[in-house]
């Protein structure tokens, strides 16, 4: 069988592709802090601009009110983009680059396949390894700053609380941290199998 259908690497594009589809639902998801503004002592100068919203949703790029009407970062000339804090752009900004590059991963992973190359596939597994590794840093790095930002300026409590959103890039990410583990063993094996029929050969 060619090197690129290897048990771990057939592992690691599954996972690659599975992780790959919550960070993206993560990533367009309004879901990552749900408000209560009913809650008694909630807080009267929310993190955005819905106050007429009795409960809603957060995500990176907009936010919903209990009825689901939702808006858009880049609705009305950007106006509520204008609105968010600097540490939230930067939250944006990380996620959005981590994505690509997992999304460039997924590509080299699919034209391998297809290709079924067993020529170099040590370079290409350490390479797709390597996107993978920098986009779940990327993706960390922007939960991290969402969450630690959130704690710091002690805006969670019992009327603003995670949603499943933010749960969902969390998961996503450790699946795509042990994709990346995967794509460099495989190859790190792959190399030492190549590396022993050229010692034969010889």
């Amino acid at each position: 069988m060619c090197g690129g259908g290897s048990c771990l690497s057939c592992i690691g594009y599954i996972l690659l592709n599975l992780s790959i589809l919550a960070c993206l639902a993560a990533f367009c998801s309004p879901f990552w802090l749900e408000y209560n503004l009913t809650f008694k002592g909630a807080f009267s100068d929310p993190l955005n601009s819905l106050k007429s919203f009795s409960t809603k949703w957060e995500g990176l790029w907009g936010e919903c009110d209990k009825d689901m009407q939702c808006r858009w970062v880049w609705q009305d000339d950007f106006a509520l983009e204008k609105t968010l804090p600097d540490w939230k752009k930067a939250s944006q900004g990380l996620y959005a680059g981590g994505v690509v590059l997992i999304l460039v991963s997924v590509l080299i992973s699919s034209l391998h396949l297809c290709c079924c190359c067993c020529k170099g596939s040590f370079s290409i597994r350490s390479a797709m390894g390597s996107l993978v590794l920098a986009g779940v840093l990327c993706i960390a790095a922007s939960l991290a700053v969402y969450g630690g930002f959130l704690y710091k300026e002690d805006k969670l409590s019992e009327a603003l609380t995670f949603a499943w959103g933010y749960y969902l890039g969390i998961a996503g990410v450790c699946a795509c941290f042990v994709a990346s583990l995967l794509f460099f063993l495989d190859g790190c094996f792959n190399r030492n199998h190549e590396g022993y029929h050229m010692t034969r050969v010889v």
